[in-house]
């Protein structure tokens, strides 16, 4: 059985006794660990990007259930119907629970003063008729630091839904 040619240059070229096997074997040392902390690179923004997911899904099922036992229950009462939703409280929850700061539509999270990420190009879609829906757009981006400087930012674009039915 052959082996593959890559793995037995590299087996060669370490096992080399000229002594110009040490400086390979470093690279080749190197070249690994690069690629893992690229690999974990990953792995931690797409744990954030999901995070972050629930996170808003949590707020925007929260404050679509308030809202329709709200409406539900000024109806049982024999209020007025009400036809539209308190859009600032919507954003109030929003912030508070995810902990941004709101910076002229960027939202930024950044505990500990870098950011972990920001949130922009929001667009939120409130409808009252035979349920309460809201429909959440946004950008989420996440900046990929390497040696205490910020390389690029990752934009992943996401839509969240939320129904709550008065029937």
């Amino acid at each position: 059985m052959r082996e593959n040619t890559v793995i037995r240059k590299i087996k060669r070229i370490c096992t080399c006794s000229k002594g110009g096997s040490h400086i390979w074997t470093v690279v080749i040392m190197l070249s690994i660990v690069i690629i893992f902390a690229g690999v974990l690179e990953v792995a931690q923004i797409i744990s954030l990007a999901s995070g972050v997911r629930k996170d808003t899904q949590l707020v925007i099922d929260s404050f679509v259930t308030k809202t329709g036992q709200q409406i539900f229950s000024s109806i049982s009462n024999g209020d007025d119907y009400v036809d539209d939703l308190d859009e600032a409280a919507f954003y109030q929850l929003f912030e508070s629970e995810l902990g941004l700061e709101d910076s002229g539509g960027l939202y930024y999270h950044s505990p500990s003063g870098a950011d972990v990420f920001i949130i922009s190009d929001l667009d939120v879609d409130f409808a009252v008729a035979d349920s309460v829906k809201l429909k959440m757009s946004y950008t989420l981006q996440i900046p990929v630091r390497a040696f205490n400087k910020n390389v690029t930012d990752i934009e992943i674009p996401m839509t969240l839904r939320a129904d709550y039915y008065l029937k």
